[in-house]
């Protein structure tokens, strides 16, 4: 489980998707900038709600989710 204090960074979460193989492009619009939509920490932490952290299409809106527990098992791995 993902303690609440764990810290995870935007750029953390961009090496993750590059990491896996996540294509960058918006399924609807075909853009490739996206905008974290989780709640931001005022230290530039995100903070993560209901197990996921959300980003949208910097073009048409378009949101997608991404389950943080896999996020955390790719960089417990990463981390040895």
């Amino acid at each position: 489980m993902l303690s609440s204090l764990e810290k995870i960074t935007v750029p953390e979460l961009t090496e993750f998707l590059d990491a896996i193989g996540a294509k960058p492009i918006c399924p609807f619009c075909n853009c490739d900038t996206w905008h974290v939509l989780t709640d931001m920490s005022e230290s530039g932490f995100v903070l993560i709600t209901n197990k996921k952290w959300s980003a949208a299409c910097g073009r048409c809106g378009f949101i997608r989710n991404h389950h943080v527990e896999l996020f955390r098992q790719w960089r417990a791995q990463k981390n040895g």
